[in-house]
């Protein structure tokens, strides 16, 4: 076994306590008001920093290969997982500004079930790829197999409702399935139905569709498009340089959700146009060390996993800057590694311990070639 990718390792411990501090700097006007402490919400997201520690080290040392035994039996598992907190006696909490997607596990500690989802995902597809991929032209048994399970899962998100997180798991897949070499006809005839779904399902839905109408058209900016205008209001404000660490005004009284899933506006408002550019540059190596470990991957399923565990990072980095900057509508899906929140920072280490367990057994793509050409033999 090699050494695993350290210069990937530093550049999510960079991204790692660049959000702890950005989150300690968004929240901490708020924790004093409601609260009477400002260090509330650091004290709980060091905590979560430390458990996030512990999986990507558990997803260094855990063999990537291990993973794969329990590709199918772990969709099945976090699918039924999902539907628990649409049941409130069960989930232990009750819906939050009308969405129920989070079940109590002790104290006032939640999980938000969604966030394994990816995971999930991402290994269920890898497995199911690379086994079938010679056959996914065929569609009864090359590509019905592989979408069926993630297709319920998908599903029990969209009655929680959690659009924004449906989008980035369908971008996820369809990148997984177009690499694993899926006919663009085949799949164009999938996807199109799966588009005009979702689409009609966003506008029946009224949460949905006052973020949409507030997007497209530019109105209510008091109500539904209230956060995106003080968003970009924030980045305006910081300039180049920015208005300096914990000097931000938005957070104080204007940007709602300011530690979460606006929190690149804060970087962008304290640090200026420099700060944000650093963030976006650190998602960019980031994507492309994946990118290099997809590439030097010893086997398909270690190659179609490593890109998809890629491709979550960038697809769900990229909805949160698209809202933040106002490129999209609206919709709760936190920065990967920087926003406040315990399931999505522990879920995205462990994954990223996952992508360095890859790095930690690449081979060359000469020697790997010759590998297959032996094993071919």
């Amino acid at each position: 076994m090699h050494k695993y990718d350290k210069n990937l390792f530093w550049a999510i411990v960079i991204v790692v306590l660049i959000g702890t501090v950005m989150v300690y700097s968004a929240s901490s006007t708020t924790s004093a008001r409601k609260f009477g402490d400002p260090l509330f919400f650091l004290k709980r997201q060091i905590i979560r920093v430390i458990i996030g520690f512990g999986a990507l080290y558990l997803g260094i040392k855990i063999d990537y290969h291990f993973w794969q035994k329990y590709a199918f039996w772990g969709i099945i598992a976090i699918g039924g997982l999902l539907f628990l907190p649409l049941i409130p006696q069960v989930a232990g909490i009750e819906s939050i500004k009308g969405a129920q997607r989070w079940v109590k596990i002790f104290g006032s500690s939640t999980l938000q079930p969604a966030e394994l989802a990816k995971f999930a995902l991402v290994i269920f597809l890898a497995e199911e790829c690379s086994k079938r991929q010679q056959i996914l032209s065929d569609l009864k048994s090359g590509i019905l197999p592989i979408i069926i399970p993630p297709a319920i899962l998908i599903t029990a998100i969209l009655l929680q409702p959690n659009f924004g997180m449906v989008m980035g798991l369908l971008m996820v897949t369809a990148s997984m399935l177009l690499v694993a070499g899926i006919p663009i006809k085949l799949f164009t005839y999938l996807g199109t139905p799966v588009a005009v779904s979702l689409s009609l399902l966003m506008i029946s839905s009224e949460h949905a569709f006052l973020r949409l109408k507030s997007f497209f058209m530019d109105s209510d900016p008091l109500g539904d498009g209230y956060q995106a205008m003080q968003s970009m209001i924030a980045l305006g404000s910081g300039g180049l340089l920015g208005l300096g660490l914990g000097q931000g005004k938005q957070k104080i009284f204007y940007l709602p959700e300011s530690h979460t899933d606006f929190i690149f506006a804060v970087i962008g408002e304290e640090l200026g146009l420099v700060g944000t550019m650093i963030v976006v540059l650190l998602f960019a190596y980031i994507a492309w060390r994946g990118i290099r470990i997809v590439f030097r991957a010893p086997d398909r399923f270690g190659a179609y996993l490593a890109f998809g565990i890629t491709a979550t990072f960038v697809f769900f980095a990229l909805i949160n800057l698209g809202v933040v900057t106002r490129l999209i509508p609206t919709t709760g899906i936190p920065l990967p590694f920087i926003s406040y929140g315990g399931s999505q920072l522990v879920v995205h280490m462990f994954m990223a311990g996952v992508l360095l367990n890859i790095s930690s057994v690449v081979k060359s793509p000469v020697n790997r070639q010759k590998l297959e050409l032996v094993g071919e033999k």
